[in-house]
């Protein structure tokens, strides 16, 4: 349009200019002479993008920022923004500036508490139930997980150090609920007060609800009032010792004291031991 003599139009002219008489291939010639040449001059500035505040360094977040920040009048797009702010011509390289640009800068702050945890009601303290309240509790508007919100809740920015200080909050706090009661355990019929027997009467009532949060052990404290397991054990069974009927698996005329042989002690406990093998159901 200069000059105005030009009799041929733009495409022909750009195939001239590159030596071709194939229009795809003039495109293609122009576009990388274009890049070869060209200097991308910034719409906008990292400080404009203001990281401390993003919320969340994930690449469509950060994506989303800088689209925001250039106006209309920009004439390339987010990623060549991305890239001319990175000072590189690999986007990749770009991302992985940004995204650590980001990291440097973001100042994350809480969505919940550790309060709002409700950690006294919270039923057990192991480590996917603290991660589910702490997702209950910061809701959907948050920008960060809730891997970020527990380092933020405790002041940390190591997600170890994290976990564990929120287990220990959660276990100085917790008001364990019992899922069943030593009546129901039934003592008096349960046979014997071996350790393994009185583990599974509690097993078998926590199994009837379906919702107990703890296992049988924590029950067992529970039920005992300690937090000490060799207490609760101790505890368990005395108080079974205490209550326990028990009842005989044979008689004296089964033992056959005519026939026996000889009244030495060991023999009449085997009578004993041999006839309570008979039914095999003697506890």
């Amino acid at each position: 349009n200069i000059g105005g003599s030009c009799m041929h139009n733009k495409y022909q002219e750009g195939m001239i200019l590159a030596g071709t008489e194939d229009l795809d291939a003039a495109k293609a010639w122009l576009i990388n002479e274009c890049e070869s040449q060209i200097a991308y001059k910034p719409c906008t500035t990292v400080a404009a993008l203001d990281f401390p505040n993003i919320g969340n360094c994930h690449e469509w977040t950060i994506w989303g920022v800088i689209q925001n920040n250039m106006d209309n009048t920009c004439m390339h797009n987010k990623y060549q923004e991305a890239m001319v702010l990175a000072n590189t011509d690999d986007l990749e390289v770009a991302k992985v500036w940004m995204k650590d640009t980001c990291e440097e800068q973001i100042v994350y702050k809480p969505c919940t508490t550790i309060e709002a945890l409700d950690f006294e009601n919270i039923g057990k303290c192991d480590e996917w139930t603290i991660w589910r309240e702490i997702d209950n509790k910061k809701g959907e508007s948050c920008m960060h997980d809730k891997y970020i919100e527990a380092m933020v809740l405790t002041e940390t920015g190591d997600l170890e150090v994290a976990k564990v200080s929120l287990k220990n909050a959660c276990e100085a706090a917790i008001v364990y609920q019992p899922c069943t009661t030593v009546e129901a355990l039934d003592f008096p019929n349960i046979g014997n007060c071996y350790e393994w027997t009185i583990w599974a009467a509690i097993q078998d009532q926590m199994n009837i609800g379906g919702s107990c949060m703890h296992n049988k052990y924590r029950e067992g404290m529970v039920l005992a009032g300690t937090d000490d397991l060799e207490t609760a054990k101790t505890w368990l069974q005395n108080t079974c010792e205490s209550q326990i009927v028990y009842k005989a698996c044979t008689t004296v005329e089964s033992l056959d004291f005519p026939n026996i042989g000889g009244c030495y002690e060991w023999t009449i406990w085997g009578a004993i031991q041999d006839q309570m093998n008979i039914g095999g159901s003697c506890m």
